[in-house]
């Protein structure tokens, strides 16, 4: 009986932790044009600011993130396009635009 219970707790705790992910799918591109963007760089932060889990763009501007708890944003960054932060939310998918210095 003991050991039923632990089994238990542990595949509770395991969904609980699962469910506590958050995997989101996304393109980066140019505002101007539409093209892609590779190798930018994708950041999940929490509410400090703090990088939790980081990722890049492929070449066709593709990223897929699995963020922890906790993540209440997404920033991306690269040379040569300014920075943007966006809320996360309930997103699942994200279609990101970047303006051109």
């Amino acid at each position: 009986m003991k050991k039923l219970l632990v089994i238990f707790a542990i595949v509770f705790l395991s969904l609980q932790v699962l469910e506590a992910q958050t995997t989101i799918k996304g393109k980066v591109s140019n505002k101007k044009g539409g093209k892609a963007i590779p190798e930018v760089v994708v950041d999940g932060t929490n509410a400090q600011g703090k990088v939790l889990v980081s990722t890049k763009t492929d070449a066709k501007g593709k990223f897929q993130v699995t963020l922890p708890a906790g993540t209440t944003s997404i920033e991306v960054k690269k040379p040569g396009f300014q920075p943007r932060t966006l809320p996360v939310g309930k997103k699942k998918k994200m279609k990101i635009k970047m303006l051109q210095q």
